[in-house]
């Protein structure tokens, strides 16, 4: 029912680009259809994402494809704010530390670093 920021980000010139998964405002269908044929067109120097788990995996692959750097704010439980109840981990690729905790090293992360990217 909302878009959210849609009017901030308006005033400051950025072009927007809506999906909703029942056309009741922009193109019907996925966000993750819409970005890749946005970046089929003309790829950003950056993507960034935030929203399901599901999604942000969708979008981490597409940019991976496109070779695009891309940002994902990870939706997590942050119990604790310190990392000590592990309710917010998020398994890493680096072999030295398997897994990040979104509350403390996030919860913004480079996609590549998390191991949700087949």
């Amino acid at each position: 029912e909302e878009i959210f920021c849609e009017d901030d980000f308006a005033v400051l010139g950025v072009k927007i680009h809506i999906a909703t998964d029942d056309g009741s405002k922009g193109e019907k269908g996925f966000v993750t259809d819409l970005l890749n044929r946005r970046l089929n067109d003309c790829a950003p120097e950056m993507v960034c994402a935030c929203g399901p788990m599901e999604m942000l995996k969708a979008v981490g692959k597409l940019a991976r494809l496109h070779h695009i750097p891309c940002q994902v704010s990870m939706e997590t439980m942050m119990a604790c704010g310190m990392g000590a109840c592990l309710g917010c981990a998020v398994e890493s690729r680096d072999a030295q530390s398997k897994y990040l905790h979104a509350c403390v090293d996030g919860p913004v992360f480079n996609a590549e670093k998390l191991n949700f990217i087949d």
